[in-house]
């Protein structure tokens, strides 16, 4: 009984320290929650970003399609003079130049986008996996405590007959120590 009690004791203090472990945990968990709304936040705006400059570049090329590359070729040769053609070729030029800046910043949201949508993906992952082992932990820890208890019980229930063996066994002893009392006195 002293050592079930003992093990009771000690898994009671495991117990314990696996319930603070769990505060622990969960603050721990509430931490990635927060860091996982605060991402999934990010990630919406940059869709709608990553949207927005799409649909700006559609728009862009859509222009060019319809005008066709002729129109910019006309604009080139009606120029009248020098100037007129150097500031319509920079024109082209700085369209050209934010064109290709626009593309890559789509292909750059594209790559972020898909690295914050792994990074939630992980962290999630992450929760669900330390959840479940704390509840592993806990539930074979509980399972072992009440297993202790049943042993502490069934002990109890053996202690009982145990301790009437004993006092039959004392009540003989007391019998016989009287009868070697007569015997020694028979002899003597």
């Amino acid at each position: 009984e002293k050592a079930v009690l003992e093990d009771l004791f000690t898994l009671s203090q495991q117990i314990d320290g696996m319930k603070k472990k769990e505060a622990e945990i969960n603050d721990l968990i509430n931490k990635l929650q927060t860091d996982l709304d605060t991402l999934s936040v990010r990630i919406e705006q940059n869709q709608e970003s990553y949207a927005l400059q799409r649909e700006a570049l559609k728009k862009i090329l859509v222009n060019y399609q319809k005008r066709g590359p002729a129109s910019y070729l006309e604009t080139f040769l009606s120029a009248g003079d020098l100037t007129t053609f150097l500031k319509s070729l920079n024109i082209l030029k700085d369209m050209s130049k934010n064109s290709k800046k626009l593309l890559e910043s789509i292909t750059q949201a594209k790559l972020q986008l898909e690295a914050e949508k792994e990074q939630l993906a992980q962290k999630q992952a992450l929760i669900v996996q330390t959840k479940q082992e704390l509840d592993k932990a806990i539930a074979e820890m509980q399972a072992l405590k009440k297993e202790q208890q049943k042993i502490l019980v069934s002990l109890a229930d053996q202690r009982e007959t145990f301790e009437n063996e004993l006092n039959f066994i004392e009540n003989m002893w007391d019998e016989i120590k009287v009868l070697f009392g007569s015997i020694i006195q028979y002899f003597n």
